[in-house]
């Protein structure tokens, strides 16, 4: 997988397009990355299979939640099919993709038989099929707001697979797993979560590109052709003044989103650090990461519809 992303970021392969009728395949594509790395993940980093414990009540509540997130978004779906706008499907996808693999970790957590790393370098439990989960879900995310800019602003039937942002997303996640172990010299540990820290940040600028650039796309649409504005007598044109300004709240609509990309990813790094300080234990940590999952990528389908064009 490394090898492929790499070859696509320095252009050794021609760029992979995905159509958007074929969008829906990241299902089984990211299900089958899920549960073999759920399969093959324990040994790899002497991780153990423990049963779920039954005061472990936060992960039936996520359970519940992304169970309610994913029946919401197949509703929507359902009704955008059999309703007037059948062309909004293709966009849906990857956000109900997102909530399947959430839903598949938490089914794991919650009611089968998770594998655990009983000690980490801090002498804390973690769970590295969460890890496994991110790397998956993050990755989708950046094949959705590809997707939105490429469909939006530039009406294209197919767009490139994001290859420098999946190849940052997996190089900062499986770092990350990495820098959770145990090695003969804490020094390799730190180099490892170093590297994770970098890849975080080159992830934000590259996943958050096709954002800005929908801004910008809507924001010019909103400002060209000031002459046009006016009738001839030169009175305001009222109806051109009304699409523009659906044009400019688009616009806001991909700055807030980016915007709350940048601040709400920033938890996982303190959580983070408040593991590693000591301050809160394995278990709280995992908590406080799956807060961080519900905020950070886990929005709610009306939001990606909010930032489809007036058009729709």
């Amino acid at each position: 997988m490394f090898a492929v992303l790499l070859s696509l970021v320095f252009g050794w392969l021609p760029p992979i397009l995905i159509a958007h009728r074929h969008i829906w395949l990241i299902y089984p594509c990211t299900q089958l990355y899920l549960h073999l790395a759920h399969a093959g993940l324990g040994p790899l980093v002497g991780a153990t299979a423990s049963p779920p414990l039954e005061a472990d009540l936060y992960s039936k509540q996520m359970f519940a939640l992304f169970s309610c997130l994913l029946l919401q978004a197949l509703t929507i779906c359902i009704f955008c099919v059999a309703g007037p706008k059948p062309e909004l499907i293709p966009v849906l996808h990857p956000p109900t993709c997102i909530y399947s693999i959430a839903l598949s970790y938490y089914v794991y957590k919650s009611y089968g038989t998770p594998i655990v790393v009983s000690l980490d370098w801090t002498g804390t439990s973690f769970h590295p099929l969460h890890l496994v989960m991110w790397s998956a879900s993050t990755s989708v995310q950046c094949i959705l707001w590809q997707q939105i800019y490429h469909r939006q602003c530039m009406t294209l039937k197919s767009f490139p697979l994001p290859a420098k942002s999946i190849l940052f997303a997996q190089g900062m996640l499986w770092t990350g797993l990495l820098g959770q172990l145990e090695f003969c010299n804490v020094l390799v540990n730190w180099a490892f979560n170093a590297a994770c820290f970098a890849l975080l940040y080159a992830l934000l600028f590259s996943c958050t590109r096709p954002l800005r650039l929908a801004e910008e796309h809507y924001h010019r649409l909103a400002t060209v052709n000031v002459p046009a504005r006016t009738k001839p007598d030169g009175a305001p044109d009222p109806d051109r003044e009304q699409h523009d300004a659906a044009l400019r709240r688009i616009a806001l609509h991909f700055r807030c989103a980016r915007l709350y990309v940048f601040a709400s990813w920033h938890g996982f790094p303190i959580v983070w650090a408040l593991g590693v300080s000591g301050v809160i234990d394995g278990e709280m940590r995992e908590m406080l990461y799956a807060i961080c999952d519900v905020l950070a990528k886990f929005l709610p389908v009306s939001t990606y519809l909010s930032m489809l064009d007036v058009r729709y």
